[in-house]
């Protein structure tokens, strides 16, 4: 089986810090009330979503300690799984919504980008589980 190129697994050290410095960045200013213009707060939010998606894109192309075929089965049935939920998600809910609420709404790409980067770790770590 041909090998994945994937980033070394000491990236998986950065991105956990970013992640945890993005998230604790959010809070901080969610809790602090900084009074900022419309256009200040959209700039931030997209720069600390943009961060996160970042680490976490990251977190899910960085080598494990270990990367043997297995483990590369895994990752590629774990990729598999995100995107189907995504497709699923993405062609779903916006007719859910039709339904029940009388509107047509699709979501943001950062809760469908969120949901998909769930369900990778999600089904990578469960399947990884069974195997051991």
């Amino acid at each position: 089986m041909e090998r994945l190129n994937l980033l070394p697994y000491r990236f998986k050290k950065y991105a956990w810090i970013g992640l945890f410095s993005f998230l604790v960045a959010t809070i901080i200013i969610k809790i602090s009330g900084i009074d900022l213009s419309e256009d200040s707060k959209e700039l931030l939010k997209n720069i600390l979503q943009s961060g996160i998606l970042l680490c976490l894109l990251t977190l899910t192309i960085a080598a494990g300690k270990q990367e043997d075929e297995l483990t590369i089965q895994i990752r590629i049935k774990a990729f598999t799984n995100a995107f189907i939920f995504g497709v699923g998600f993405t062609a779903i809910v916006p007719f859910a919504n039709l339904l029940f609420d009388g509107e047509f709404n699709l979501q943001s790409r950062f809760e469908l980008l969120l949901m998909m980067f769930a369900v990778f770790f999600i089904s990578y770590y469960s399947i990884k589980k069974k195997t051991e």
